[in-house]
């Protein structure tokens, strides 16, 4: 039984611990976070049995089983979050005040000063010529751009303190965690087993208010009292307390997207639920989309404010330019490049400001940068420097496909933005444009004018369809034809390329090192290629197999349809074919279909083929090119019903377009709005070169009219009917019924009028009539080659000039200056042929020519046809007066036919021409007898090539044919080159290939000097003529260093002879060759002026000669069978070896036929004894004169028969060359090359002509001996030739004709000769430069003949050069050389456009065909934007209301409407309204305003930009909108706070209630518990009492 002094004992301690934790409560009444205690005090009873029933029953006494905090989780917790929302609204409402105190100070923001420089803009609308309100508009401009970077300024402050704010606060919740998770460890290692330590735990909660001030937090407790953290109001938010671990909190700023938070090393939080740092976060980014918002604005008003003021003119009559600037890029180059760029941006401040964010790819195929928006639309290409318009982007490094960039803005345009303006003369007040009413009007129509942004196509643009890449793989396929694309305007030059499939087979394999080889067949035959092991192993990929083949490393067989091999070692390229490797196989194409393909694959041993993959040839798809207004600019055009079908509004085409297609076949190449149109289509335009035979029923005579002068042409019609087109090119009798129109001529017109009236009826259907009158006038044959010439000259119905001149040499060209002089009176120009033998009289327009009062040397005309061939078949004497019709050309991109009435019988059939837009343009000048030839297609269409990817390839089998009349002939020589035999197809290479193989076997020109004792002084020249062109030698530094039009043509050197002996000294001599020839057989002349006596070519060196060489010939038979009665006869005998025919036998009966083979011609000759004996002298006398006469008659050429007497006839071939003035010919024939001894004292004949060798012992010949090895030519004036006498007597000597010919000239000037190379023979002839007097010898000029040609002088009547562009021809004869380049096998429709006018035009693809399309494009820079053009409204028919929209540089018609009262235009991004009713012919001019100091208008465009309208707000506005924003976030935040303060306010009471110290609750405990003390004391004194009495009694 418990004693009442333990009792007592338990109620003393307890007690004491109550006072304890009471006087702690006291104590900590002001401890921040501190909680109330309480102590729990528990009777201690007994337990419950039969003995201690009565203990049990009366207890044990008291102890303190627990002290307890007052603490209650629901309430602590929502404290924190009512605090973390406080907090959150408290600091995002402070810092928003500071926001809006830095908008909006107290007087001057920035809406102010926006306001206040559209304020001075209207005073200089007021008072445009006054130069002080443009001063102060000056003034105040620098002022706007101060206001937006003080403001942008105040912002980036303001942003800057709140990210420290930030740092603080993230630093503070870092470390709050820290030492919370140090009480995690206090907590759960010190209350194992007993109670928890309440100072820890109110040391734990007061970190979780305080970080829950920061951030919004959810807390997680243990069984120990620790807690996890996570961050935000869920407990499934990321931890940022576990146990003792804190995750660190770092802020990550962004520029425009404020701030998030990362946890950890991962973990990133955008968004937090409340706290401060939830404040400060949405307080920075409403900051800092304030700063992009003030920057919006900013950058909008540059742009609107820099177009309005560029669109206007200065007071010094200049564009506006820019008025402010700010922008400025960042490049990013792309992570997967190939290595570093070195990328540059060059900014123009102002435009760079309309410069967007841009992509910049690299293009390995072209070989080009290309710049894409981000829209991916194409905005600009270059090599190593990519234009803008406004920015300049240069790439310095080398980069490889793929490689890329971005080029991205940077933010901050309000801190950069600048004024740029410096002087108020500078502000563009006035409009660009004026419009002046014609001052003759009649009607009551009004017009005015409006900026606009004329709305695009609703089309794709072709800058974005295609790839800026012309070659023929970088296409885009289209799966429909129709409206496909439209090209944008400020494209300034546009190629468009249509393309074609060629024939292919696809071989297909998995494995590379499998492969054992392939097959394919072409025709009936096939092709083989075998791909052994190590080829294989040495090869890196397809591709690489594609390269072996292409380059010839691997090779083909070659086997016919029975197997038997025809070739081996066959390269793709000798077959025409083109490989291309991609990942999986390879591809084979050509110009020829295949018919199968097979791939031979051995894998693990076994060997299995696989079929290839075939595909057909698919021809290209034409195109057409159409402003939306209707014209059509390329292409075919269209008939009526296509044209209703195709111009509609869902092409692309404005509502009231109209079909027109006045400019889609343009003369020299100048089309729509002056642009530069050349569209090539395969074969060219169809074409009738001359209608003169039409248009006179087949007498072209009555072309020219003498006596009574008038016009010869006939009432009659013309009918056109467009047609199919045969394989050639030439038009059918088949029509195709989409033009058939019928042209009536009056009687007596002229070409010119003939030529309008086809115009002005066929123009709508793209045909061109083009008329010109040439009229040709030459001395006539038994002129002095001097005189003079008189006669009066006049055109159309212009009166008559008088004309005079003298001329000399056969010179007419005097003349062609005294033409001219007078061509404004006479309407007459005059052009003279190359060779000055032929005057040509050009009216342009086509008019008739009238020459009347001739006198003076005698002269003949005729008129010629466009190519100044003539169109009379002679020519007429010009010894009347006389009149001269023109001529009629007409062209069309269809095939057509042309009739007339006169004769409807007889039709001319249209063909097609290259050189009519087939990719060859010609231009001919010196009367025709000039002609230059160029190429008109671009390289990347020519070549063989393949997409990087291996998928696409072209064989680009194009062929070049050079056509020209050699060695006297009536046929074409022609040289054909294909562009895939070229390793270079660039048009040079393309040019000059032509040019060597049309000369390749042309004359071997040379110049040799005199002996030199010295090399040219340093810097001496001289300037020779090699063919037409002029070259100039200039010996430097010890090199001869030649200029002129072909590079490595002539080739100047000394040539160094003899042995250095004193009977054989060295020699010195400079020497000219030309070893590609010269097609005009003409030797190098000298020109006037030089150094010549520095290269030993001064006059007076009569030992410098020309020379001229042969190319290697080989033998020829002249006299090839001769019979006698039908039969061979031994009295007639042939001897090739002399070339002489001999008769023998002495009896020959009259009627005998002799049948001799001369030169491929066979004439028989029956003996006549009236006229000749019949003996052997007089039947070879017979045989001479018939053969003689076929010679006279032109039946035989270049032949020479001598009669040798005794029945003997030799024979020669000739060839004839002018020397100087001279006619010479050189006569070729076969001596007998066997070797003949001089015995003793005798001779030995000497056949002139022949070089001879000596050999076995000397000879005398002509005076001079000869030792054993050196040569001697006869001469005619010595036969024969001698032993020469030695000491020991007569030596025998023996002479052998070196070359088995010999050969003599009619001109003892020329020394020619003739050796043998090898199987060949080669002729040289010399000429003495100058003669002893210093004139000149020469030059020397082979005449063109088939003789010529076949000793290895290829001559023509012209010469060939090359051009930078082309090949260009000079004729020699006075006539036009009629040298042809043609094209063919082009891959398709090709067009180039250049100097485009800036609007857009609509691309319509063709249904049939390929439907591919390659482009390359530039685009206008900045000043061919600023470029304007003047227009013209003009009311063209006022019954029908028709008005049209014209260009007034060109005259081009640019839109037609039909007007009830209202019609608009649009033009340049300006709306163009014509209100009221005209009278036809009123127009109006819109012009470009130069200058005009009054005019204002500009300026009220620009102050309208201060206003709000309903498609547009103010800038002002823009900025109050944006304070309104920042305004309603701070009244949004207070409302907020206000809020969350009284939430808060009521949490924490709450909390108070249950968790405060209250001293005055404490202060009652505080004396219950001591009397209670007091209480428990007495208990123990009692007991004492009890016990002490207890032992008194004891």
């Amino acid at each position: 039984m418990a004693s009442l002094f333990d009792i007592g004992k338990t109620a003393v301690q307890a007690q004491r611990q109550a006072l304890n934790v009471t006087g702690q409560n006291i104590a900590n009444v002001n401890t921040d976070g501190y909680r109330k205690r309480s102590a729990d005090l528990n009777e201690v009873s007994g337990s419950q049995s039969g003995l201690t029933s009565i203990t049990s029953q009366i207890g044990l006494g008291v102890n303190l089983s627990e002290v307890r905090r007052a603490y209650n989780v629901f309430l602590a917790s929502s404290t924190n979050s009512s605090q973390s929302r406080f907090e959150s609204s408290q600091t995002f409402v402070e810092s928003m005040e500071r926001l809006e105190n830095a908008i909006l100070p107290g007087e001057g923001d920035l809406s102010s000063q926006i306001s206040q420089f559209f304020l001075a803009l209207s005073d200089v609308e007021a008072s445009p010529g006054d130069l002080a309100p443009r001063a102060a508009a000056i003034e105040q401009g620098n002022g706007l751009a101060n206001a937006f970077n003080v403001t942008a300024f105040v912002l980036r402050d303001l942003e800057a303190q709140i990210t420290g704010a930030i740092d603080q606060e993230v630093s503070e919740v870092n470390r709050l965690l820290s030492s919370l998770g140090s009480v995690n460890g206090k907590l759960r290692s010190s209350n194992l087993g007993a109670s928890p330590p309440n100072a820890l735990m109110d040391e734990r909660d007061r970190l979780i208010a305080e970080v829950s001030k920061k951030v919004r937090i959810s807390v997680n407790y243990g069984p120990r009292h620790d807690v996890n953290v996570r961050l935000g109001e869920h407990l499934t938010g990321p931890l940022l307390l576990d146990g003792e671990t804190a995750q660190k909190i770092q802020p990550i700023y962004g520029e425009k997207n404020g701030v998030s938070y990362r946890l950890g090393s991962s973990t990133v939080i955008k968004v937090l639920d409340d706290g401060g740092l939830r404040g400060l976060s949405t307080a920075l980014s409403v900051i800092q989309d304030t700063h992009t918002q003030v920057d919006t604005l900013a950058d909008r008003m540059i742009n609107e404010v820099n177009i309005a003021h560029r669109n206007g003119i200065d007071f010094d009559g200049q564009f506006g330019r820019s008025m402010f600037t700010a922008r400025e890029f960042l490049v990013e180059p792309a992570l997967e490049n190939s290595g570093p760029l070195d990328v540059s941006v060059l900014t123009v401040p102002g435009l760079v400001d309309g410069v967007s964010d841009a992509t910049f790819r690299y293009n390995g195929r072209s070989g080009a940068w290309e710049a894409y928006d981000n829209n991916n639309k194409a905005i600009g290409t270059g090599r190593n420097e990519i234009n803008l318009s406004g920015a300049i982007v240069r790439v310095e490094n080398q980069a490889v496909h793929g490689d890329s960039f971005t080029l991205k803005k940077m933010n901050g345009e309000a801190d950069r933005l600048s004024f740029l303006l410096t002087d108020g003369r500078q502000i563009a007040a006035a409009s660009n444009f004026v419009i002046t009413p014609n001052s003759s009007n009649a009607g009551a129509a009004t017009m005015v004018s409006e900026a606009a942004v004329m709305a695009r196509p609703d089309l794709a643009s072709i800058t974005d369809v295609t790839n800026n890449s012309l070659s023929s793989v970088a296409y885009t396929e289209f799966l429909n034809g129709g409206a496909v694309a439209y090209i944008p305007a400020g494209v300034k030059n546009l190629n468009l390329a249509s393309l074609g499939q060629d024939p292919n087979v696809t071989l297909n394999f998995n494995d590379l090192n499998e492969l054992r080889g392939f097959n394919f067949v072409i025709g009936s035959d096939t092709y083989e290629v075998t791909v052994s092991k190590s080829t294989v192993n040495s090869l890196r990929d397809c591709a690489h197999l594609a390269d072996y083949l292409n380059n010839g490393f691997l090779t083909v067989t070659k086997k016919n349809s029975g197997g038997a091999t025809i070739a081996t070692g066959l390269g793709l390229q000798d077959l025409g074919l083109f490989a291309a490797g991609f990942e999986g196989g390879l591809k084979i194409t050509g110009s020829s279909s295949f018919t199968s393909g097979k791939v031979t694959i051995e894998s693990n041993g076994t060997v299995t083929e696989t079929n290839g993959v075939v595909k057909s040839a698919e021809d290209a798809s034409n195109f057409r090119v159409f402003t939306r207004e209707g014209r059509q600019v390329a292409g075919i055009p269209l008939s009526s019903n296509e044209a209703d079908l195709i111009l509609t509004e869902s092409n692309g085409f404005t509502s009231q377009a109209e079909y027109r297609a006045d400019y889609l076949n343009p003369l020299d190449g100048i089309g729509y709005r002056g642009a530069t149109i050349n569209n090539i289509l395969p074969g060219g335009y169809s074409t009738v070169t001359s209608a003169a035979s039409i248009l006179t029923a087949g007498s072209t005579s009555s072309l020219i009219k003498q006596g009574a002068m008038f016009n010869t042409i006939a009432k009659q019609t013309l009918s056109f009917q467009t047609t199919a087109v045969d394989s050639n090119g030439t038009a059918t009798a088949t029509t195709d019924d989409v033009v058939n129109v019928n042209v009536s001529v009056d009687a007596g017109v002229n070409m010119k009028t003939i030529a309008d009236d086809i115009n002005i009826q066929l123009e709508p259907y793209g045909f061109v009539a083009e008329a010109r009158t040439y009229a040709s006038l030459k001395l006539a044959n038994g002129s002095s080659p001097s005189g003079d010439i008189s006669f009066s000259l006049a055109s159309g119905d212009k009166d008559p000039v008088s004309i005079s001149g003298v001329f000399g040499n056969s010179d007419l060209s005097p003349l062609v200056s005294k033409i001219n002089q007078r061509s404004v009176q006479t309407g007459i120009t005059a052009e003279v042929s190359g060779d000055g033998s032929r005057i040509v009289l050009v009216q342009a327009d086509g008019k008739d020519i009238s020459i009347t009062n001739v006198t003076g040397q005698a002269l003949t005309v005729n008129s010629l046809d466009q190519n100044f061939n003539d169109l009379l078949a002679s020519d007429i004497a010009l010894n009347k007066n006389t009149k001269i019709i023109g001529s009629l050309s007409l062209r069309s991109p269809r095939a057509f036919k042309m009739s007339s009435s006169l004769d409807a019988s007889s039709s001319a059939f249209s063909q097609t021409f290259s050189k009519e837009e087939g990719g060859v343009s010609e231009t001919l000048s010196r009367g025709g007898t000039v002609s230059e030839l160029s190429i008109d297609i671009a390289p990347e269409l020519l070549e063989p090539q393949s997409s990087p990817d291996g998928l696409r390839l072209a064989a680009a089998n194009t062929l070049f044919t050079l056509s020209g009349k050699m060695n006297g002939s009536s046929a074409d020589t022609d040289i054909v080159v294909n562009s895939n035999s070229l390793s270079n197809v660039s048009i040079g290479n393309i040019s000059k290939t032509l040019l060597t193989s049309f000369r390749s076997t042309s004359a071997l020109p040379s110049l040799t000097g005199a002996a030199i004792s010295s090399d040219p002084a340093d810097g001496s020249m001289i300037s020779v003529l090699v063919g037409a062109s002029q070259y100039d030698i200039r010996y430097a530094s010890g090199e001869f260093v030649v200029q002129g039009p072909e590079s490595g043509r002539v080739l100047a050197e000394i040539q160094t002879t003899g042995t250095g002996t004193s009977s054989d000294p060295y020699i010195d001599r400079f020497v000219i060759n030309v070893p590609g020839g010269v097609l005009n057989g003409r030797s190098i002349e000298i020109l006037d002026g030089g150094d010549l006596a520095e290269f030993g070519l001064a006059k007076s060196e009569t030992t410098a000669t020309s020379g001229i060489k042969s190319r290697a010939f080989s033998d020829f038979t002249l006299v090839s069978a001769a019979k006698l009665n039908g039969t061979s006869s031994s009295a007639i005998s042939l001897s090739a070896v002399n070339d002489t025919l001999s008769f023998s036998g002495g009896s020959w009966n009259n009627s005998d036929a002799i049948k001799v083979t001369l030169g491929g011609v066979t004439e028989t000759i029956t003996i006549a004894a009236d006229t000749y004996a019949n003996t052997n002298a007089g039947v070879a006398t017979q045989v001479k004169a018939e053969l003689d006469a076929l010679i006279a008659a032109g039946t035989l050429s270049n032949i020479s028969i001598t009669d040798n007497g005794a029945g003997v006839l030799s024979f020669a071939k000739t060839f004839n060359s002018m020397v100087g003035s001279t006619d010479t010919t050189f006569s070729v024939r076969h001596v007998n090359s066997a070797a003949s001894a001089i015995t003793g004292a005798g001779t030995v004949d000497i056949v002139a002509g022949a070089e001879y060798t000596v050999s076995d012992a000397s000879v005398v010949y002509n005076g001079a001996t000869y030792v054993v090895g050196t040569t001697f030519t006869g001469v005619d004036s010595v036969k024969t030739a001698t032993n020469a006498v030695t000491s020991g007597g007569v030596a025998n000597g023996k002479v052998t004709v070196a070359s088995g010919f010999a050969i003599t000239s009619s001109n003892s000037a020329v020394t020619p000769t003739i050796s043998a190379d090898g199987s060949s023979y080669i002729i040289g002839l010399d000429l003495a430069y100058y003669k002893s007097d210093g004139s000149l010898n020469g030059p020397l000029r082979i005449t063109p003949s088939e003789a010529a040609g076949a000793l290895g002088f290829g001559t023509a009547d012209f010469s060939m050069e090359l051009t930078e562009t082309g090949i260009k021809t000079s004729s020699y004869s006075g006539e036009p050389s009629n040298v042809s380049l043609s094209v063919n096998n082009l891959t398709g429709q090709v067009l180039t456009m250049t100097g485009l006018p800036s609007e857009d035009f609509i691309v319509l693809l063709d249904s049939n065909g390929a439907k591919r399309l390659s482009s390359d494009f530039e685009m206008n820079s900045t000043e061919d934007e600023k470029a304007q053009r003047d227009y013209r409204v003009k009311v063209v028919d006022a019954a029908a209301g028709r008005v049209e929209l014209f260009d007034v540089e060109t005259g081009t018609s640019m839109a037609t409407r039909f007007t009830n009262g209202v019609v608009e235009f649009e033009a340049n991004d300006y709306r163009f309204e014509l209100a009221g009713f005209g009278n036809t012919g009123d127009y109006f001019d819109i012009a470009l305003n130069r200058s005009n100091a009054g005019d204002a208008r500009n300026m009220v465009a620009m102050v309208a930009l201060s206003r709000t309208t309903a498609e547009r707000s103010s800038f002002q506005d823009d900025f109050r909108n944006i304070a309104l924003m920042v305004g309603s976030q701070l009244e949004s935040g207070r409302l907020l706070s206000a809020s969350a303060t009284a939430i808060r306010d009521a949490a924490i009471a709450t909390e108070d209630e249950l968790s405060g110290v209250n001293l005055d609750e404490e202060a009652g405990k505080l004396m219950e518990q001591q009397q209670a003390y007091k209480a428990a004391a007495q208990i123990l004194q009692t007991a004492r009492d009890l016990f002490d009495a207890i032992i008194r009694i004891m």
